[in-house]
């Protein structure tokens, strides 16, 4: 008996859609044959499938989104008065794939393993235009995610974005690399050009990152009043290593209202 894996599940495949897999074995053919899904999380055995083989290929077929989206947990708790407000891997759920088989009524588990990774995102509507700077139809199922390594996790345009003084403004931060993080910051004048740079290290424990750029945030992360309600506006941007994020530009009116906007896709 062999079990080999014809397709094995994305690398960043999306729980909220579909997470196919498919296997072939030299059993197959056998009457009333069945291969034998199991998922593992965090070492347990959570849901077995017997699927019966294809009758075009007799390969077995097996959609793991619906039993990992299960046990994804909440991500967003923000917290904290300086920038980065969150840092975990919440928004992903580890789990294990086996596949065995079931002849003539004996079940015979685990001939083909892979460990794998059920991310919480919806696949981008605009097929990652912003994140790419072009638009790739094939890249919206097969690296979706990374097409945002290292990078701002929003389809959102990052050229201008306009809140009041005093504002939350969320955004999230995919950290896929392990380097040494650093805010960059740019206090701009109306003409645009930068009157103060501020920038300083981001202690950072998981790849998702959120980050909320209120004006009081930033002058806390500072240890100084860098941003006013007559402050035009500032730029903020991730260095990861050599590698750095996509620039966002926010401006800012004088109002003392207090909302919350979400650059999160």
């Amino acid at each position: 008996m062999a079990i080999t894996f014809v397709s094995q599940p994305l690398e960043f495949g999306s729980i909220n859609d579909s997470i196919w897999t498919s296997a072939s074995s030299t059993n197959s053919g056998t009457t009333n044959f069945k291969f034998v899904f199991d998922v593992k999380i965090n070492n347990t055995l959570v849901s077995r499938s017997k699927i019966f083989p294809n009758p075009t290929d007799n390969n077995g077929y097996y959609n793991v989104a619906p039993i990992v989206r299960n046990y994804i947990t909440e991500y967003f708790e923000p917290s904290g008065s300086s920038i980065l407000v969150e840092s975990n891997d919440k928004f992903k759920v580890p789990y294990k794939l086996e596949v065995g088989e079931e002849v003539s009524g004996v079940v015979t588990t685990n001939l083909a393993s892979g460990e794998f990774y059920g991310y919480n995102y919806y696949y981008p509507l605009f097929s990652d235009a912003y994140a790419t700077g072009s638009v790739n139809v094939s890249s919206v199922y097969q690296s979706a995610l990374a097409n945002y390594n290292n990078n701002f996790l929003t389809e959102r345009d990052l050229n201008e974005a306009d809140i009041n003084y005093g504002d939350n403004f969320y955004i999230s931060y995919y950290r896929k690399d392990a380097g040494t993080l650093t805010a960059l910051i740019e206090i701009l004048a109306e003409n645009g050009s930068v009157l103060e740079t501020v920038s300083g290290g981001i202690t950072a424990s998981g790849d998702f990152n959120m980050f909320n750029l209120k004006a009081d945030n930033i002058n806390t992360f500072a240890s100084a009043t860098k941003i006013t309600s007559s402050t035009y506006g500032y730029t903020f941007q991730i260095q990861n290593d050599s590698t750095l994020s996509r620039k966002l530009k926010i401006v800012q009116s004088a109002t003392l209202e207090t909302k919350s906007i979400m650059y999160i896709s």
